[in-house]
């Protein structure tokens, strides 16, 4: 019984916090107090995208609600990440593989920092609980040549779960949420992946 009113609460916070980013009036009111009231279940989050190419991470903190429900990275339409790199590498993409297709073909790789955590909704801020990748261990054998942290949660957490020698980079969060975003910087960073 008691797994089974868990399951319900979870489903219910979800649908709520999907409500909120729908837009949907007091929808975000009943969410702070369903987030207060009640526990949620761990979610998981992504297993990574790399290969042999791969020379820069863009290291995110947490799969936002449509990234899961899409089943992969920066999948809210008004996350600037995709647009990002389509103007800094001149070209667009259309569905997941066209995205895939991007990153391998620009030297990208992509990760979450959060493993897996408790959260309701997108928000960083709602992320508790949090489990670590081991940055350490994934860095070892590859190509990689600087990690570039998609916001200052992913940057706070990549200072703890990662300890090695390459460059880590806060760039301003793609999130639409964030109000102050700079697309100079980010294609600072990205452009040595051109040359």
């Amino acid at each position: 019984m008691e797994i089974c009113k868990k399951v319900l609460q979870n489903i219910c916070g979800a649908l709520l916090c999907l409500f909120v980013a729908k837009g949907l009036q007091n929808a975000q009111k009943r969410c702070i107090i369903y987030k207060k009231g009640m526990s949620t279940l761990q979610q998981k989050g992504f297993s990574p995208l790399i290969d042999q190419n791969s020379r820069v991470l863009v290291l995110g903190s947490f799969p936002s609600v449509q990234s899961r429900a899409q089943g992969f990275y920066y999948g809210n339409k008004q996350n600037r990440f995709w647009k990002v790199l389509c103007q800094v590498f001149g070209e667009t993409v259309s569905d997941v593989d066209s995205k895939i297709a991007l990153c391998k073909k620009h030297g990208i790789a992509l990760w979450d920092v959060v493993d897996s955590c408790n959260i309701v909704g997108s928000l960083d801020v709602n992320i508790q609980n949090p489990i670590l990748v081991d940055l350490d261990k994934f860095v070892q054998g590859t190509n990689l040549q600087r990690i570039l942290c998609n916001g200052k949660t992913a940057y706070k957490f990549a200072q703890q779960a990662y300890h090695g020698n390459l460059p880590v980079v806060c760039l301003p969060s793609t999130s639409p949420a964030n109000t102050r975003f700079n697309f100079d910087l980010w294609q600072q960073q990205l452009q040595f992946n051109k040359e």
